[in-house]
Formats: structure tokens, C-alpha cells, sequence
């Protein structure tokens, strides 16, 4: 077992995504994404500029890697296509790579911009979780002991102290079960960004919208059995847990 840290600098929903039952990682974080494998963990740490430092973000155990063509063309994640209308958590959905007749690339309208696509590719994998915390605008301050795996600055680090990975763990569990716990920080911004990247791609939405709009029967519903995304909004609702200091 292996513990991937990264830093969320923008927590927006997006990258990862944490709704429908999974959180996923299908773009950003490329060295991550090629390597992490089943049974890894990867955990996202506040910015300075974001939810603060030394804060966590999310922590998931993968439970799977899949290729990007595979993700767009499986039926579980269909809801994780974006839709350039609905609600933030829609308009944030991750799964924007497709490959067309051709076999060429190509990127549904999304939060992303076009110009992040070779950095994205190049990870060649999503990673999956069905066990994962979330927190967003929620998060915890992480105690001094794990200062270890907290990444400063671009790029990650990777954990393997056993000792270290256990007690973290021991302390993630204590907390509160796996679930969501909170909305994403930066869901304003993301609101405005995706404003912004809706004019510029009016011509891409027109060509690809109508076929990638998921069905509303899956706005709200359970994929796999797992809790639907009202459920898990209302669960967030009802949460007490207090933001550290």
C-alpha cells in the first residue's frame, strides 16, 4: 500500500470529483494517475489560497484504474459527462475525454480548458473509489504527525512508511465514515469559469451537447446501488462537523 499526496489548489468539484457514488481522478495529476494502482490511497491537501494548508481536502482508496476511453464509454459514469447547464455538480463532471470514429481525442465542453489535454492524456488512466472522504469546504486541519504527507508546492509525494500509512489511516476512520461531508470550496469559481468557458465554446457545445446530455433519469439517482447525488447533498446538509482552526 501506497499513499499519494498531492495539493488541491482549486477545489471545484472537478478534479476530484466526488459525486455519484464514486470519487474520481480523471484529469490533472498525470504521474499520479499512471502509476497509482488498486489498493493505493490518494489524498488532496488544502492551498494557502484555497481552504488553508495542512488541511485535507479528500482521502480515497482506489478500488480501480481504468484507461480514459474505457471511463467514457462505461455506463457507471455516464452522469460524470458534463451537461453546460444544471447544477455545479453537473456542469463539473470529469468525464470529458471520448475518442470519435476516427480514434482521435477529442474533449466534451467542460470546465477544462483545450489547452490542458496533452497534460490530461498523458495520465492515460481515471482512478476510482467507492471508499472515500470527502470534505470540500469542511476540511479537517490535519494533526502535526502527518506533516510527513502534506505536499508543498506542484507535483507529489509518495508514502510508503507503514507505520506512518497506518496511523493516518487509523485517524481518517476515527473521524467520521467514508462519505462526502461538504460542498466543494471553490464552487463560485467554477460557476464563473464555466460562464467564461461556455462563450468560448458555444460552437463545440452545439456540435457534442444534445449526445452527451446525460438522461435526466440519472439526475438524482443511485449508480450501482450507491447513494444518489440528492441524497448525498442532503446528507452534506445535514452534517455538523465544524471547520478546524
Amino acid at each position: 500500500m501506497n499513499i499519494f499526496s498531492y495539493v488541491v489548489a482549486t477545489d471545484t468539484g472537478f478534479a476530484p470529483n466526488p459525486y455519484g457514488g464514486y470519487c474520481t481522478l480523471a484529469t490533472c495529476k498525470p504521474k499520479i494517475r499512471r502509476v497509482a494502482k488498486a489498493g493505493a490511497w490518494v489524498i488532496g491537501t488544502g492551498s494557502t489560497r484555497g481552504v488553508g494548508a495542512h488541511r485535507l481536502v479528500y482521502a480515497m482508496l482506489v478500488s480501480e484504474s481504468l484507461s480514459l476511453e474505457a471511463y467514457s464509454t462505461d455506463p457507471r459514469f455516464d452522469m460524470k459527462k458534463p451537461t453546460t447547464r444544471g447544477e455545479p455538480w453537473q456542469r463539473a463532471g470529469d468525464n470529458i475525454y471520448f475518442k470519435d470514429s476516427a480514434g482521435s481525442w477529442q474533449q466534451r465542453p467542460s470546465y477544462q480548458c483545450e489547452t490542458e489535454q496533452e497534460h490530461d492524456l498523458s495520465g492515460g488512466n481515471v482512478l476510482i473509489a467507492t471508499t472515500f472522504h470527502y470534505f470540500g469546504s469542511n476540511v479537517p486541519l490535519l494533526p502535526r504527525q502527518f506533516a510527513a504527507l502534506v505536499k508543498k508546492g506542484p507535483s507529489h509525494i509518495k508514502c510508503t512508511d507503514t507505520s506512518l500509512m497506518a496511523e493516518f489511516l487509523t485517524w481518517l476512520h476515527e473521524q467520521v465514515p467514508a462519505g462526502m461531508y461538504g460542498v466543494p470550496f471553490n464552487t463560485q469559481h467554477i460557476t464563473a469559469q464555466h460562464q467564461d468557458v461556455e462563450v468560448r465554446r458555444v460552437v463545440a457545445r452545439s456540435r457534442y451537447a444534445r449526445r452527451d446530455t446525460p438522461s435526466r433519469s440519472l439526475v438524482g439517482a443511485g449508480v450501482g446501488g450507491r447513494t444518489g447525488q440528492r441524497d448525498i447533498l442532503a446528507g452534506v446538509k445535514g452534517q455538523s462537523h465544524t471547520r478546524g482552526t
